[in-house]
């Protein structure tokens, strides 16, 4: 689930430029991260994250430190999505093929796994929502980003969206780099949307990648 998730929350254009806030990015100093220092210090964090971020660094945040998420901010008044709009998918998926030895058992097996009692064990366990509903109570289990992330799906209710190039084309590890350098305040908005069209413009240009058609 893609968010801003925080501890203290400040303008986007202000963390990367004007240094006002923290920004610890996806993909900067590991030992850094492991260490959570951004919690002890009580420094203020914009943080670009999945769900996934409270469970793994939760041995080492501060136990004050509070996590919340917001919707990421608008950039225009233009936009064709409302600010309660979100982008969130299920990070993992699961088939039965259908020349499977056991089609029956893994179809079992996943109504196992979409069951209401294992959902909500899983979201328990894990901090973190899943696509059956009404498994997470109004507490969160006493998680405060589980709180929000389930505040923000029934707030977004059908404006919920995904994408895949990025994935599909390979380009994680470029966008991370030219990300890491805006979100630490060592570039503009205009050198960051500019670098970002030069890495979609060396895969649309290659003719040896095989493009998908989106319908």
């Amino acid at each position: 689930m893609a968010g801003l998730t925080a501890g203290h929350s400040c303008a986007p254009r202000q963390t990367a430029t004007q240094k006002r806030c923290s920004a610890i990015s996806p993909g900067s100093s590991a030992d850094r991260c492991r260490s959570c220092s951004w919690t002890h210090d009580e420094a203020a964090l914009l943080y670009p994250s999945g769900s996934w971020i409270e469970i793994e660094m939760k041995d080492q945040t501060a136990p004050y430190f509070k996590l919340t998420g917001a919707p990421v901010p608008m950039v225009t008044s233009g936009s064709k999505f409302p600010y309660e709009a979100m982008h969130s998918a299920s990070a993992e998926a699961y088939i039965v093929p259908s020349q499977a030895k056991n089609v029956p058992g893994g179809k079992e097996l996943l109504r196992t796994m979409l069951s209401k009692d294992a959902a909500t064990n899983f979201a328990k366990q894990q901090l973190a929502s899943t696509i059956v509903k009404g498994t997470v109570p109004a507490d969160g289990f006493g998680s405060t980003a589980l709180v929000s992330q389930t505040k923000m799906l029934e707030a977004a209710g059908s404006k919920i969206l995904t994408w895949g190039f990025v994935d599909v084309y390979g380009m994680n590890k470029d966008l991370l780099v030219v990300w890491n350098t805006f979100l630490d305040g060592k570039s503009d908005v205009a050198t960051l949307t500019s670098d970002m069209q030069k890495i979609t413009d060396k895969v649309r240009n290659d003719s040896s990648i095989s493009k998908v058609e989106v319908k």
